[in-house]
């Protein structure tokens, strides 16, 4: 009984709310603007409702407001043809907009499409700041998206309360609503190119920070869009880093919503990261294969093994730290399976 009462006066408290919008007192229209936008997604499709049926504009506006508020609700409800949906995923694409024209080929329509057939990964880190980081979204089972992410990270003048070499593996979930809009923006993103087609401009520059970022998305087990640069940022790199870092721009708020969870790496984790890391590791820079293999001397299993033997004759230049930290991987396994 005391339930459906707190219902009961919670839904009095929103229909006051709306009428209050357009109330003559500015006041009170600013006070139930923000008491619905604070009431929190649960009253979304009532203001969806009230939005789409009150004749006044200044109403309207206002609970456009409250939709804008929580955009991850309203996005579902929208025609995607529809003057909202634009105001809704414009914030969300913004860092899209400089890139035009001949950055951009054909697009691909994922919305209509199973999330089960969905994969991304996101390769990061940074040189001097002493990390690389695998992030994978994959299927979640109930329309959602898996995410899981290993990161490597060793101190450095950059990162001193890092007091030792770690490597942390953490799981979220982004849910099934949340994975509908993270699919409606890459829809437009997956239409950039590889590499970006804006001028340099008047000057070019260099900087001695080196980072890495690399993107792959993948769809019914074909690429999708795959991208990315690891070098010092530059004039010349930006060429390579500008897509793939507008992509990670529209994964982040996605990522930041996410309530990390300590975690340990899964027999599908070691696969997919050694799938990934072995695809790359020759053209990768030094320091990125270094860290790969101290991510692989933490975690990796014996199905990991044939790789780093085939590195054991690397590259002369990297012989003596390389070699040895093929074999310090290889140990590292063989002693945790005997």
């Amino acid at each position: 009984m005391m339930i459906l009462l707190a219902l009961l006066f919670q839904t009095s408290d929103v229909e006051q709310n709306l009428r209050h919008l357009d109330h003559d007192d500015p006041a009170l229209r600013e006070a139930a603007t923000m008491a619905l936008i604070e009431a929190g997604p649960g009253v979304v499709g009532r203001v969806f409702e009230f939005h789409r049926n009150t004749s006044s504009e200044e109403a309207r506006a206002r609970a456009e407001e409250v939709l804008k508020a929580h955009p991850f609700r309203t996005i579902e409800l929208v025609d995607r043809k529809g003057p909202l949906y634009s105001i809704l995923t414009r914030p969300f694409l913004k860092p899209l907009e400089a890139h035009g024209g001949k950055c951009r080929g054909s697009g691909v329509e994922l919305v209509e499409r199973d999330a089960a057939e969905f994969r991304l990964t996101l390769q990061t880190g940074s040189g001097h700041g002493g990390g690389v980081g695998l992030l994978r979204m994959v299927p979640g089972g109930d329309g959602g998206l898996l995410v899981r992410r290993i990161m490597f990270e060793d101190r450095t003048t950059y990162r001193p309360k890092v007091e030792k070499e770690t490597v942390i593996v953490e799981s979220g979930t982004i849910p099934k609503l949340e994975t509908g809009f993270l699919l409606v923006l890459l829809e437009e993103a997956v239409a950039l190119r590889s590499k970006c087609s804006l001028g340099m401009g008047p000057f070019g520059y260099g900087t001695s920070s080196d980072f890495t970022l690399h993107i792959g998305i993948r769809y019914a087990n074909q690429s999708l869009w795959s991208g990315g640069y690891t070098g010092y940022r530059s004039s010349m790199g930006d060429r390579h880093s500008k897509h793939p870092s507008v992509i990670a721009s529209l994964l982040r708020p996605f990522l930041k919503r996410i309530e990390w969870k300590t975690d340990t790496a899964t027999r599908g984790d070691v696969s997919a990261w050694l799938g990934w890391m072995s695809d790359r590791f020759d053209s990768e820079s030094g320091w990125v294969r270094e860290r790969f293999l101290k991510i692989l001397r933490t975690v990796g299993d014996p199905t990991c093994l044939p790789f780093l033997e085939s590195k054991r004759n690397g590259d002369a230049a990297d012989k003596g730290r390389f070699q040895k930290l093929v074999r310090g991987a290889i140990d590292a396994i063989r002693k945790r399976n005997p």
